[in-house]
């Protein structure tokens, strides 16, 4: 048993099948639809107040402008498309990467910094200068090569893991590392994060479980606080695993999705970007290439 676990997380070359490649485009597409072209990321009548990202360095007010914005929407939906089927990625990706950027850009002047699309605009960065790294020296510019394809994967991978182990570091030095033992007042911020959306909308119903009786649990067994956010802490820090192969980025991603789960659960903060990118890149590929392993030992 032990043997065959050693065989199962053996580091492997990650070789993207052309479908798996198709997969992740399409869902990154998606991704970057949903939060570049639909509503989520459209500024609440929004003026910044405090320069900060894109903004400083162009204009970028009229895209508060309503006929603007749906001008770039129409583009975004179109251009993705085209770059969903590999068409010049240069061209195609940069409309909805822009469009990401100079709103996050917008919204962090406000001070909405919004956590959750920094690892998809960080992603999307590095998907697209991996095409225009192709383009320049390969001359890859109206399709690109396999190997380009998954280099721009292997882009996203290299971000997220980055981000997991960024996050660990800085709770480690925020707290002078001791950011395990400080981990049973996690509770009032269970309870804080719980009530957020009540004192926003008051019609809200609120969870008795995670807001009074979730929280005295961990209070009272503070090594069981330890174990469960603890590990979340080690999951972080140890995230760079995530580039060492197929099953290695199997085991550790879908190990964060279960995480971000939990999150979701005890705290109710969604990180439906983070399982996304990790779903597509790691979890997927990984579930894949074990049921093509499986298939040829059967035959």
């Amino acid at each position: 048993m032990i043997a065959k676990l050693k065989t199962w997380l053996r580091p492997a070359a990650f070789a993207w099948t052309p479908a798996e490649m198709f997969i992740a485009r399409l869902g990154l597409a998606l991704l970057l639809g949903y939060f570049a072209v639909r509503t989520h990321l459209i500024p609440f009548e929004l003026v910044p107040e405090k320069e900060n990202g894109l903004v400083k360095i162009m204009p970028l007010m009229w895209l508060l402008d309503p006929t603007a914005l749906l001008v770039m929407r129409i583009v975004c939906g179109v251009t993705l498309v085209l770059f969903v089927f590999g068409l010049a990625p240069v061209l195609t990706f940069l409309p909805t990467l822009f469009t990401l950027c100079a709103m996050g850009s917008l919204r962090n002047s406000k001070g909405d910094i919004g956590h959750t699309t920094q690892v998809l605009a960080m992603s999307a960065l590095a998907v697209w200068l991996c095409y225009v790294y192709a383009a320049l020296r390969r001359r890859e510019f109206w399709r690109v090569s396999v190997q380009t394809q998954r280099a721009a994967i292997f882009g996203i991978i290299l971000m997220v893991s980055g981000s997991y182990v960024a996050s660990g570091i800085v709770k480690m030095k925020a707290t002078g590392g001791g950011w395990i033992g400080r981990v049973p007042s996690m509770s009032v911020q269970m309870i804080k994060a719980n009530l957020s959306d009540y004192y926003s909308d008051p019609d809200d119903p609120i969870s008795t479980t995670m807001t009074e009786k979730a929280p005295q649990f961990f209070i009272q067994h503070p090594v069981v606080a330890k174990v469960v956010f603890g590990t979340g802490l080690l999951l972080e820090l140890g995230a760079f695993v995530l580039v060492l192969g197929r099953r290695w980025a199997l085991l550790w991603g879908g190990s964060l999705v279960l995480m971000h789960a939990g999150i979701s659960m005890l705290m109710d903060i969604e990180f439906w970007n983070h399982m996304a990118l990790l779903g597509l890149t790691c979890v997927i590929p990984g579930v894949l290439a074990l049921w093509r392993e499986r298939r040829e030992l059967v035959k």
